[in-house]
């Protein structure tokens, strides 16, 4: 819907389903791109948006949009982010005695935004380091994720 307003306000008028569809579609599309080179069916959410938003705009250069759109996403999904109260007294304990914590998801946002949403919740502090599977389409799910850890470690 926020894409949807943004589109009408720029002379694009496209209903919020039309942008959920092209969405859509556009993830699907980079999933299968990436079963053919890559271990996992991976999707990497600034390659799919972008994509997205060319079409909603009809035009190639949306880095702008792009912002503006990441913004508004990750502020709505920080504003529903409740930490675990035991697992980030845990992983703070664990990080005050010298352990290297490590937090590696199978998610389309990548590492940096990621960052941001741990960040906002407070418990970026005590992480060494954020391993995606959107930041090289290798999953942990598959095993394929797991040697990418040794080597930035």
């Amino acid at each position: 819907r926020f894409v949807a307003m943004a589109a009408e306000q720029a002379g694009h008028a496209i209903r919020w389903e039309e942008v959920q569809a092209l969405r859509d579609f556009h993830e699907k599309a980079q999933r299968e791109r990436n079963r053919a080179a890559f271990p996992d069916a991976e999707a990497r959410y600034p390659d799919f948006m972008t994509d997205m938003l060319k079409a909603v705009f009809r035009k190639e250069n949306v880095a702008e949009e792009l912002r503006r759109v990441t913004d508004y996403e990750l502020d709505l999904e920080s504003r529903v982010l409740v930490p675990r109260r035991a697992i980030a007294g845990l992983v703070q304990r664990l990080h005050q005695q010298g352990k290297t914590i490590v937090v590696m998801t199978d998610m389309y946002l990548p590492s940096e935004h990621i960052r941001r949403l741990m960040d906002r919740a407070g418990v970026l502090r005590d992480v060494d380091l954020v391993v995606s599977s959107a930041d090289t389409f290798h999953a942990k799910a598959s095993g394929a994720g797991s040697p990418l850890l040794r080597s930035r470690s």
